[in-house]
């Protein structure tokens, strides 16, 4: 039963989420603006060491990618 209420309020959200350009088009800029900013100013600060037993090092951009999609 409560399934069945969950289900409807997250359909219900869902679509007017959709239904509002504005703040739909702001929830994918802003991560992506994120994405700009903090991989520019980190860059020269992270991946720039390679630590062992590490081989290779991880940029920014590709550390910070999945946490920001999710």
């Amino acid at each position: 039963m409560y399934w069945f209420a969950f289900k409807g309020i997250c359909q219900r959200e869902f679509l007017r989420f959709l239904s509002q350009r504005s703040r739909f088009l702001s929830s994918l800029v802003r991560p992506l603006l994120w994405l700009v900013v903090f991989a520019a100013g980190f860059r020269a600060a992270l991946g720039i060491s390679i630590i062992e037993p590490y081989a290779t090092y991880i940029n920014y951009e590709e550390y910070i990618l999945p946490g920001l999609c999710a």
